[in-house]
């Protein structure tokens, strides 16, 4: 029967083709994730790695994970003199310390920094180190940095942007942007992630980071024959109050497990995109053998005349199947590893500099694809296999009429069973506000699967109706081709309903996150758009901070009334937080007058005993006015009382506070936002606080709906960012379109010949097809759209109150159908041109 498999499959291959692609689309997407994640994990391990072996100990502050950008205050540090007393410590051979800060180069081939961006003239700034044997640093050319002045560049920084030694470049920084003279050009030893490091001198590179006389850190090399953990223990009491020892070992076992979680979360979204797209596969290939087996009715009929038990013909359409799954998993690997090269490139070229581990694709990625490519083969092609064994011997001796496909009394109790269940479950957590968050999102999930198989199990009794009625327009225009194509459609209602299904399956996901999106938008933008009172507002969001001399500034400002700095400090809200996050340094008595937070509990903080939370915070953490709340900061952890709860976060942060309420050990807050209240033309205010803030990179000035419009549009790029992932599910279904088409060109030949021999001419005979695959879309689109809404609906139901206004955009929503139906003529080009191709005599005469 392996044989028999083996021939029957390679004699039928061009039926096959358009499911071994769809199969192939699913298989690559997996295998494509996996390479990606393990070829990306294995890059940053071995960056990680280079850097080994060179120190033994790292100093640091104990709470070394909360790691500020640059606009939310500085990084967590040691005092740069401890290193003095560390170097003294017995067994103690060498040390280095090291800073780390932010800049954007603002000149050469990426001058405007204004462009922000990984890679666009984003670069590190650290200090040139005091020891080389314990880096990985080599000079090429010129000399280490000294003096406030000078700055080295690595070679992949000069060799972009063009710089020599001797050359003046302009560099961002957190005190603003200053001119320096180019000492020297470094090689980091490929051991830096960042596409640019700037070196400057120790004293200048710890102003620059914004903490002077601090450092990130302190490597130590330990003498030879010393004891490691004897040093260690021995540097531990020289070190003041919230600085620790540890090994390098640790800090890189560290590192690699934050980079794994990362990996993980980016290989399981994908995975998730690409378990949609399989399951729209699994559709296509049930119908395809579905018609093959209709098709080759004669064909296993005599197998049965023969001696062909029902176990042996089943047997052999299933080993059918499973090598077309081989063929194309074997196919789908390759393009999987082509994908994720591509990918790799394209992270290239947003500035991820990561050395070249090759491509790896692990024994678990060859073994996953094959099994994903051939277990999905194996559950479509079940049911059509089943359906060959009831094939009686006696057909051989008829000729094979096309295969009427019709409904069944047991189907439609079978699916109106599964959708009530569905919508039962649907509705349970639709309504029950009470139950965990987690359980309602699973409970949704699960509910849309049973909708789905429920209506692609029901969707074959509303194909007359739907399919009967909307064919009877051009019909009753007079058009044959289209009456012909109503008719043909019509008649095989569950073939139609198993493509328009996986159509269904993409369009009903794209739908659902344009009502789910346009919903979160509308509440949000409504909602920034009432609590903002400020005309104009300035957000410095690069390198560059504002100050209180730039708020000045803007404040004397022909046309402005007045102004309210908002300050931000990166923080721990709540103990047991994990997500580092941003708190609101603020006048209080003054914000209502700007930006309303929309309080529902409780007040604002008045003194630095108290502080105001968001409600997302509160709701996670179970707290309320006159709780206790612990923030951590880079300089110390402190226990608030909760004085309100407020529910717009978007300029908040996560807490609101007064100057003084946490440690920041002495440094100055950095200045997020600057409110604006503005007298006379807002517009032409607007130029003259550009003007005055022109200094600083990065810094934007908006009025108020542009300001809104700017948050959402965030929110605009991720759901096209998902529109565009599910795009692959919906391309598949649209091959299901052209396969169905394509395969029952082959099942009605000697049918389309004799509509030829009686006058039919090629034109209307490639109209006929084309009319089918629209109406198959149409169909599918219906479904489908229908479909989006109503999931779109219940997980806007789902969502935390006050998240999303429930709006259905009519209009996207009636481009996407638009685009559907589009698909559908498309996919149906090939097929109509094979059928306006057929010989009206080899055509009548076929077998």
């Amino acid at each position: 029967m392996l044989t028999l498999s083996m021939r029957s499959a390679i004699a039928h291959w061009r039926r096959l083709l358009l499911t071994t692609l769809a199969i192939v689309l699913g298989v690559a997407f997996v295998i494509g994730s996996f390479v990606l994640s393990d070829s990306l994990g294995a890059s940053i391990n071995r960056l990680i790695d280079s850097s080994a072996g060179r120190v033994d100990l790292v100093v640091r502050p104990k709470n070394a994970d909360i790691l500020s950008g640059p606009q939310d205050g500085i990084r967590s540090s040691v005092a740069t003199s401890l290193a003095a007393k560390v170097a003294q410590v017995p067994g103690v051979d060498a040390v280095n310390t090291t800073v780390v800060g932010a800049g954007q180069i603002v000149d050469g081939s990426e001058s405007d920094a204004s462009t922000g961006g990984p890679g666009r003239g984003i670069a590190l700034i650290t200090s040139w180190p005091q020891q080389l044997s314990l880096t990985s640093v080599s000079l090429r050319s010129g000399h280490p940095p000294v003096g406030a002045d000078q700055v080295a560049v690595d070679t992949d920084t000069a060799s972009t942007k063009h710089l020599r030694v001797g050359a003046r470049v302009k560099i961002a920084t957190i005190g603003g942007v200053s001119t320096y003279k180019i000492s020297g050009i470094f090689s980091t030893g490929g051991t830096s992630i960042v596409r640019s490091t700037l070196a400057f001198s120790l004293d200048r590179a710890s102003v620059l980071s914004g903490a002077p006389g601090r450092a990130a850190r302190i490597s130590v090399k330990v003498s030879g024959g010393n004891d490691q953990s004897q040093v260690r223990h021995a540097i531990a009491k020289v070190l003041p109050a919230r600085v620790e020892v540890v090994t390098e070992a640790q800090v890189l076992n560290e590192t690699k497990t934050l980079i794994d979680q990362g990996l993980t979360i980016f290989t399981s979204v994908l995975l998730g995109f690409a378990a949609v797209t399989l399951f729209v596969s699994t559709f296509l290939i049930w119908n395809t053998f579905n018609i093959v087996v209709a098709q080759r009715t004669r064909e296993l009929a005599l197998l049965r005349a023969i001696g062909g038990s029902e176990r042996q013909v089943s047997a052999a359409v299933i080993g059918e199947g499973l090598i077309v799954g081989l063929v194309a998993s074997a196919i789908g690997i390759a393009a999987g590893i082509g994908t994720a090269v591509a990918l790799r490139a394209v992270l290239g070229a947003f500035g991820a500099k990561l050395p070249d581990a090759g491509v790896i694709v692990a024994a678990r990625t060859v073994i996953v694809g094959v099994g994903v490519g051939m277990v999905v083969t194996l559950v479509s092609v079940i049911g059509p296999a089943r359906r060959a064994t009831r094939i009686a011997p006696i057909a051989a001796m008829r000729e094979a009429a096309i295969a009427q496909s019709s409904t069944s009394r047991r189907r439609l109790l079978a699916g109106l069973t599964v959708l009530a269940v569905g919508l039962g479950l649907g509705a349970t957590v639709s309504i029950d506000t009470g139950l965990d968050s987690t359980l309602r999102s699973v409970g949704t999930g699960i509910a849309a699967v049973l909708l789905f198989l429920s209506i692609a199990s029901l969707s074959s009794h509303l194909v007359g109706p739907v399919i009967g009625r909307l064919g009877l327009v051009p019909a009753r225009l007079g058009s044959t081709a289209a009456d012909l194509a109503r008719r043909n459609t019509i008649r095989a209602p569950r073939r139609v309903a198993s493509t328009a299904a996986a159509l269904m399956v993409g369009l009903a996901l794209v739908g659902t996150t344009l009502v789910v999106g346009d919903s979160i938008k509308q509440q949000l933008s409504g909602a920034l758009t009432d609590s903002l009172h400020a005309q104009l507002i300035v957000r410095a969001s690069g390198v560059v901070q504002m100050t209180s001399a730039t708020v000045r500034t803007i404040t004397a400002t022909n046309g402005v009334a007045s102004s309210l700095p908002i300050a931000s400090i990166a923080a721990k809200v709540a103990g047991d937080s994990n997500d580092e996050t941003a708190v609101s340094v603020v006048d209080t008595k003054r914000l209502a007058h700007y930006s309303d937070p929309d309080l529902v509990d409780g007040a604002l903080p008045t003194t630095t005993t108290g502080v105001a939370i968001s409600k997302t915070i509160a709701d996670a953490h179970h707290l309320h006015p006159g709780s206790l709340v612990a923030i951590s900061t880079a300089f110390g952890a402190v226990n608030r009382r909760v004085t309100g709860v407020y529910r717009r976060d978007e300029i908040a942060g996560a807490a609101i506070t007064v100057s003084g309420t946490l440690p920041t050990q002495g440094s100055t807050p950095a200045i997020r936002y600057a409110m604006i209240r503005t007298t006379g033309d807002t517009a032409t205010v607007a130029r003259r606080v550009r003007a005055e803030i022109a200094t600083i990179p990065s810094a934007n000035v908006f009025t108020a709906p542009e300001f809104v419009a700017d948050i959402t549009s965030d929110l605009d790029t991720i759901l096209a960012i998902v529109d565009a992932l599910l795009l692959l599910a919906v391309i598949v279904a649209a091959l299901g379109i052209a396969n169905t088409l394509a395969l029952s060109i082959v099942e009605r030949t000697r049918e389309l010949g004799l509509l030829r021999a009686i006058g039919m001419d090629r034109r209307s005979m490639r109209r006929m097809v084309r009319i089918e695959g629209v109406m198959l879309a149409i169909f599918g689109g219906i479904l489908g759209v229908g479909l989006g809404i109503i999931f779109g609906v219940a997980t806007v139901r789902i969502l935390p109150a006050n998240t999303a206004i429930l709006t259905i955009p009519t209009a996207r929503l009636a481009l996407l159908f638009g685009a559907a139906c589009l698909l559908g003529l498309l996919a149906s080009v090939l097929p109509a041109r094979r059928a306006g191709k057929l010989q009206i005599l080899d055509a009548i005469v076929t077998d």
